[in-house]
């Protein structure tokens, strides 16, 4: 009876045992920002509107920049030649089919001022969610 009561106790016992599993850190979308990350323009940054031609497969083919504060044209020319070559997104469809058609995609690069006020935001956001692993969110130079 006393090993019965001892099993008993252990099973009882080993079910309340938090997890030491860690879970699997969230999936990443590229163009997405972290949660702590403002998507506000803050002085010394720099922006466009980004008007890029999808394919079917969901490939850039064509670029134009429109409104925004990045006035040099090399920089500008940059920016499209990156997009057309790096990045991709889900085909448009139309009834179901992909087919080619216009994308408006918002472009930053993030002034002094933006990365302080992100770094400070990201402390913040680890202290206030406990469960969330910094390793999941890496840090990228820019």
């Amino acid at each position: 009876m006393n090993l019965l009561i001892g099993l008993l106790t252990a099973a009882t016992v080993a079910t309340q045992v938090p997890s030491t599993e860690r879970q699997a850190c969230p999936t990443f979308t590229p163009g997405k920002p972290y949660p702590w990350e403002t998507r506000e323009i803050l002085p010394g940054d720099q922006w466009v509107w980004v008007y890029l031609l999808i394919n079917k497969r969901g490939r850039a083919t064509d670029c134009r920049i429109g409104e925004g504060n990045i006035r040099d044209k090399d920089r500008r020319g940059i920016i499209c030649m990156s997009f057309e070559k790096n990045w991709y997104t889900k085909p448009i469809l139309k009834d179901g089919q992909p087919v080619e058609g216009w994308f408006k995609r918002y472009f930053i690069i993030a002034g002094t001022k933006h990365e302080m006020r992100d770094l400070e935001a990201r402390k913040l956001y680890f202290q206030q969610h406990p469960t969330e692993r910094p390793e999941c969110y890496p840090q990228y130079e820019r």
